[in-house]
């Protein structure tokens, strides 16, 4: 018998990684970073994966439901003759079918939510940041 949804937060941060780096023209994915200043523009677009917090609450003797705050932090570089707004929501689109394509982090995680996704309105030509906000539910042991 499979149990859905009982893992560890590495396993699903190495979906989410996975996963996101399937998409097409993505050139960089790093861990635990926020800041984009130092990554040269040939890395363009790119995402770093953030793990905020665990909310856990224990629902029997050893078994802990977890509430796991995750944050995507994308950046994109437009070329010239492109529109920043459209290149920035293509991507955003992209992420956000890849993170809901496998809700269950590759049968680590009960289910996946996003919770907020905010773009950064002081984005100049070329570049653009944007900031997914994901809840992942999942149950461990002790």
């Amino acid at each position: 018998m499979v149990y859905y949804g009982i893992g560890v937060k590495e396993d699903i941060l190495k979906d989410l990684d996975t996963q996101i780096n399937t998409i097409a023209g993505i050139k960089h994915v790093e861990w635990s970073r926020t800041d984009r200043r130092g990554i040269s523009q040939h890395l363009y677009p790119g995402c770093f994966i953030n793990d905020l917090r665990i909310d856990r609450t224990q629902i029997l003797k050893n078994v802990w439901k977890n509430i796991f705050t995750v944050m995507l932090v994308l950046f994109v570089w437009a070329k010239p003759t492109e529109n920043l707004g459209t290149v920035m929501n293509d991507f955003i689109n992209n992420v956000k079918d890849k993170v809901l394509a496998d809700p269950y982090r590759d049968s680590n995680a009960l289910d996946t939510n996003i919770d907020t996704i905010v773009t950064d309105g002081g984005s100049y030509h070329p570049q653009g940041q944007a900031i997914f906000s994901l809840e992942i539910i999942f149950y461990s042991r002790t």
